[in-house]
């Protein structure tokens, strides 16, 4: 069964083949196309990693600013207001942390 052309190669990407689709514009890559170690399909496979291609993750990046200013701002205000418990802060960081894990082109980029 092919899913769609690569975006990459633009050859069919079939479903018995290694491929990844992005998290953004749901386009198909073949894993080599992509650049994507067989440790990082695996992550994906689990959830504990995103793919965005290149051209989702630059329209990306200033977004994910912007949302991560937004969570800073945040941030500060639930630690003025609630500096009797500092580990419910660092808990919040920690999970901000691995939610912004992404794979792009073979590598994890924070």
């Amino acid at each position: 069964m092919v899913l769609s052309a690569c975006g990459t190669c633009e050859e069919n990407v079939a479903s018995r083949q290694k491929a990844v689709a992005c998290e953004k514009c749901m386009v198909w890559f073949h894993a080599t196309c992509a650049g994507m170690k067989d440790a990082n399909m695996k992550a994906l496979q689990f959830d504990l990693l995103v793919f965005l291609c290149r051209r989702c993750l630059n329209r990306s990046i200033g977004e994910w600013s912007n949302e991560d200013n937004d969570k800073e701002t945040k941030s500060v205000q639930q630690q003025s207001t609630q500096t009797e418990n500092p580990k419910k802060e660092a808990e919040v960081q920690t999970e901000k942390n691995e939610d912004q894990q992404v794979v792009e082109v073979g590598r994890v980029v924070n």
